[in-house]
């Protein structure tokens, strides 16, 4: 399953490491990405691919209470089903 994942919050050392880190414990891998530092703030949206639900319990909101939890400083972190890239015309 193709899914966005972008997170917002206070800007600090391992952020993406992370955020990295929960997606490859799902069996999941890390496409394309994007990062910016406005301010103190850190702004990361990732495009991942994380095998189907029922392989590893996972789910979109599953997976945004993660971050929320486990990403320390993060005012805001949002997973939305993506398009697979492969599939695009």
């Amino acid at each position: 399953k193709c899914i966005v994942i972008h997170t917002i919050g206070k800007d600090r050392p391992g952020i993406v490491a992370d955020v990295t880190r929960i997606v490859t414990a799902k069996g999941g891998n890390v496409g394309e990405s994007h990062s910016q530092l406005l301010g103190g703030h850190f702004s990361l949206m990732m495009l991942v691919e994380i095998p189907s639900a029922e392989n590893n319990n996972t789910t979109l909101e599953g997976l945004q209470d993660q971050l929320r939890k486990e990403v320390k400083g993060m005012s805001s972190a949002e997973c939305l089903e993506a398009v697979d890239p492969r599939k695009v015309e």
